[in-house]
């Protein structure tokens, strides 16, 4: 033990104190397990913070912000990826639990240029509604994925030559997917839910599928 006095822990025998800082250290090290194998996973490297501000997946998220970004190194992939902070609510009979929670986003460039588009389940915000007609487009030879998914666009005969024939129907096994597509750029989520382990996983298994399927 030290004698310094200014190397004193004043919080050691602090039973509250100390229980909060391990479940800091364990959620940090939980992040960087998530981040690095995600990175190693999709070939990732540190970049400046992706700008999201101007798509509507992330308007429509309470307090937005992007913590920290990858890009990808793989030619074959383009992509960046971003952890996404937000605050979240949920409210159980008279209790409420709130905080700020972090999720993984992919920013995928396309090779041919989309009219801006929304494909989503049931869960999205009625303020997505308001930008586009509501009239959904479904896919005669994706049957599963119409059935699973809306497809809401500023062109519905645009993109149903670009996506004719496409395994959309490969899709449905992500079943809370979000994903938005303007020009070139395709911004996605897995799901709603918090960075762990297992989203991490899938997460990057995703990423894949969709680059293959509108790639």
């Amino acid at each position: 033990m030290t004698d310094d006095p200014f190397m004193t822990d004043d919080f050691a025998n602090d039973k509250q104190i100390q229980r909060i800082r391990r479940e800091r250290e364990a959620f940090q090290k939980m992040m960087n397990e998530c981040i690095g194998l995600v990175s190693s996973n999709l070939g990732l490297q540190p970049c400046a913070d992706t700008d999201l501000k101007d798509f509507v997946l992330v308007q429509s998220l309470p307090k937005p912000g992007v913590t920290e970004s990858f890009q990808s190194t793989n030619p074959l992939l383009q992509v960046d990826v971003s952890i996404v902070q937000y605050h979240t609510e949920v409210h159980l009979g008279n209790a409420t639990n709130a905080g700020t929670e972090n999720y993984f986003f992919a920013l995928l460039t396309l090779r041919r240029e989309f009219p801006h588009t929304l494909i989503y389940p049931e869960t999205i915000t009625e303020k997505i509604a308001d930008l586009f007609t509501r009239s959904e487009l479904d896919f005669k030879e994706q049957k599963k994925f119409s059935w699973k998914f809306y497809t809401i666009t500023k062109d519905k005969e645009k993109l149903a030559q670009l996506l004719y024939n496409k395994p959309l129907d490969d899709l449905t096994k992500y079943k809370e997917m979000e994903v938005e597509i303007n020009k070139n750029l395709c911004l996605m989520r897995l799901s709603r839910r918090p960075v762990s382990k297992t989203e991490a996983i899938e997460f990057c298994e995703f990423v894949k599928d969709i680059n293959r399927v509108f790639n």
